[in-house]
């Protein structure tokens, strides 16, 4: 007997190539995934842009645009990568916040007109700024104290975390408040013939211990700054919360970018330290 051979139809070669292209989208797909999770997980390069920027912190947007190329220019020149890009149309916003915190600092010029109308003598005002400094800085030991022991043990728990942050801005407005104390004073006194000098030196090395004011909020894809005492310390503000757009945590060492407070840092030539490399390379695998 004859046999009858069976003829696959076009249709079936059809049904075929289909499964197997999508075997293959399938592969593409979870090649993709897995190239963003483990080979590039950071995402790089981070693109950002400036964005609402209030008038009442008198800088420009050309200044905060400034300070962020220069914070972004030094993760990349520290890391030998382009980790960082500034585009116009990026998602990433820069704002510059302008809240109670800050109207707080600002109604402290008014309190410190008051030493100008009390006639006080150039070595009573020196006086009053050194008690001052004394006490904030006896303050601002026991703060940093009491986050370093809650940091060490997991973090402080919610109640305690609030009254934190509330003691924070009390020093930063007392640091202001000193700020505007010395400056009233120099406006009076020569400064070449007194021992103003070391007390200025004094709060420029301890005005950065406070706390950043700045926040990085992934899911609306924004860095809002809040305080800043100069460009300075915006460019360091900006260049820890830019660190946290690329994904990196808090870093343990007091001298690194991504160390939790503005602290032992340098203000002037902020740089990456060993530990800031190397949280982006064990977070970025860079």
């Amino acid at each position: 007997m004859e046999e009858i051979g069976v003829k696959k139809s076009s249709s079936s070669r059809w049904g075929i190539f289909s499964c197997l292209f999508f075997v293959l989208i399938l592969a593409l797909i979870f090649g993709i995934q897995y190239y963003v999770r483990n080979i590039n997980p950071c995402q790089v390069p981070v693109k950002y842009t400036i964005g609402n920027i209030d008038s009442r912190f008198k800088v420009s947007e050309s200044d905060v645009l400034k300070m962020a190329n220069e914070a972004a220019g030094r993760w990349d020149s520290g890391s030998g990568k382009n980790l960082l890009d500034y585009n116009s149309s990026a998602t990433l916003k820069i704002n510059l916040v302008y809240d109670q915190r800050q109207q707080e600092l600002d109604q402290l010029s008014s309190e410190i007109n008051k030493l100008n109308n009390q006639n006080l003598t150039l070595d009573e005002i020196k006086n009053k700024v050194e008690s001052d400094l004394a006490s904030y800085e006896q303050e601002l030991n026991s703060y940093n104290s009491e986050v370093d022991y809650y940091n060490a043990h997991g973090g402080a728990p919610p109640d305690k975390y609030q009254e934190l942050q509330n003691e924070k801005k009390r020093l930063e407005s007392d640091r202001q408040a000193i700020n505007q104390e010395i400056s009233l004073l120099n406006n009076q006194i020569d400064l070449q013939s007194s021992n103003i000098a070391d007390v200025k030196n004094k709060i420029s090395e301890s005005k950065n211990k406070i706390i950043t004011q700045g926040e990085y909020n992934p899911q609306k894809k924004e860095i809002d700054i809040y305080t800043f005492g100069n460009l300075d310390e915006l460019r360091l503000v900006l260049m820890h919360e830019l660190g946290h757009a690329l994904n990196l945590g808090h870093d343990a060492s007091p001298t690194s970018i991504m160390y939790s407070l503005l602290r032992e840092q340098n203000l002037q030539n902020p740089t990456l330290t060993s530990e800031d490399f190397n949280l982006l390379h064990q977070t970025c695998h860079l």
